[in-house]
């Protein structure tokens, strides 16, 4: 049987730029934390060398506080979704989990709400949502996303998606 798996909700996408300390120092000055909606973004690319949103590692997913998985069937007929606690009382098998902490990065945080993925699955069996896996990444213990499905450990293949989301804010984390 074919299904389709759409993971969505509340996410972001996260551009990570390695920072030196004097670009930390500046950056810093420029309290972006404080007040996000008055970011002077030409500054900030004139700091970083780099458009803010071209950094070589980007990592984009669902807040594993606040998502959904939807699934239909190879009729687009809805099958199952899940409710937002799903990930948080499933154990994460710790291969799937990636914490992540370093010092002198600046986190560029884009909110985003919609769909962020969408999966082809297919499976003899009868569909079981107790059979899903997840990959959580976890940026210096105050952002976690997840970042990707597996099903019963298997990779399923993923469907490019339109930008099915739109952004909710900026949000700046210095370490």
């Amino acid at each position: 049987m074919r299904y389709k798996v759409i993971l969505g909700g509340d996410g972001s996408e996260l551009f990570i730029h390695e920072i030196n300390n004097s670009q930390k120092k500046v950056i810093s000055e420029m309290k972006l934390s404080e007040h996000p909606e008055e970011s002077d973004f030409d500054r900030i690319e004139e700091v970083l060398g780099e458009k803010w949103d071209c950094s070589e590692e980007v990592f984009f997913g669902v807040y594993s506080k606040s998502h959904y998985i939807s699934v239909f069937d190879e009729d687009e007929n809805f099958i199952w979704e899940s409710d937002e606690e799903y990930f948080v009382d499933k154990p994460i098998d710790e291969h799937y989990f990636i914490d992540f902490k370093r010092e002198n990065v600046l986190i560029i945080e884009s909110h985003l709400k919609g769909d962020f993925k969408e999966y082809i699955l297919d499976i003899e069996e009868p569909f079981d949502p107790n059979k899903f896996d997840f990959k959580v990444m976890e940026f210096n213990n105050e952002i976690q996303i997840v970042t990707d499905l597996k099903y019963e450990n298997q990779e399923m293949k993923k469907i490019p998606i339109s930008d099915d989301n739109w952004t909710k804010g900026i949000y700046f984390h210095i370490f």
